[in-house]
């Protein structure tokens, strides 16, 4: 009967290891702990040297540099998205100005509706959001969904003519992002807006980049995750 350590090592090696060498160091690795390691340490160093050593190699393959940044943007992305949809949320939802600070006032009619990540009601509303996040009417504006529609169509023409590297798609699709921003803060910047009329702005501001922001990122993992294919030793 097969040592059950080693049953799971390989069984390990088998499942992360690139096709084209995991039937090579499975071999190897066996055959050193069963011929050499364990007559000579015993069992229970034996052991902790077949861990040690499937733990270094499955690492390598595994902890890759392509892996950990698309974990880091899927987790960027997920996160930008959540934050704007409760900030989306609280301010559908606030009807009191004064849980607002006076510069916040003052950061909103200038175009600086970001600011609103710095006030502390803010983030005390986050446990109330869930109350009103599935009423669909404030995820709706469409001048934000044709911006959006618009703007996804004419990246993946460019990233389909270009081939875009995954910096270069991802600085394109940050243009795409900010372009709604921007004008509005333009809109605010010189023009006299009352705070009244400013909702629809912002929702143009907001509401593209929450359509955007989970498409794009899908399309850098999925990048990410063709330059890892095309490694010859997978």
């Amino acid at each position: 009967m097969r040592n059950p350590f080693l049953s799971v090592s390989l069984w390990l090696l088998q499942h992360l290891l690139p096709n084209k060498i995991k039937d090579d160091i499975s071999g190897d690795l066996e055959e050193e702990y069963t011929k050499y390691i364990l007559p000579e340490q015993g069992v229970l160093k034996s052991n902790v040297w077949l861990f040690k050593q499937t733990f270094l190699t499955c690492s390598r393959y595994v902890f890759t540099y392509s892996r950990g940044f698309a974990f880091l943007a899927a987790t960027l992305c997920l996160t930008i998205f959540l934050t704007l949809a409760f900030a989306i949320v609280w301010l559908s939802n606030q009807y009191d100005p004064s849980t607002f600070s006076e510069l916040f006032w003052q950061n909103w009619l200038s175009g600086h509706s970001h600011q609103i990540f710095f006030e502390p009601a803010f983030w005390q509303y986050l446990p109330e959001a869930y109350k009103y996040i599935f009423d669909i009417n404030l995820w709706f504006d469409w001048i934000a969904c044709l911006y959006t529609f618009l703007a996804l169509y004419f990246l993946a023409k460019i990233d389909k003519s270009k081939q875009l590297s995954v910096m270069k798609y991802i600085f394109l699709a940050l243009i795409f992002m900010v372009l709604p921003y921007l004008w509005g803060t333009y809109q605010f910047m010189f023009n006299d807006i009352v705070i009244k009329k400013s909702g629809p702005i912002v929702a143009i501001m907001w509401l593209t980049i929450l359509y955007m922001i989970l498409p794009i990122g899908y399309q850098i993992v999925r990048k990410l995750g063709s330059q890892k294919s095309t490694d010859p030793t997978v």
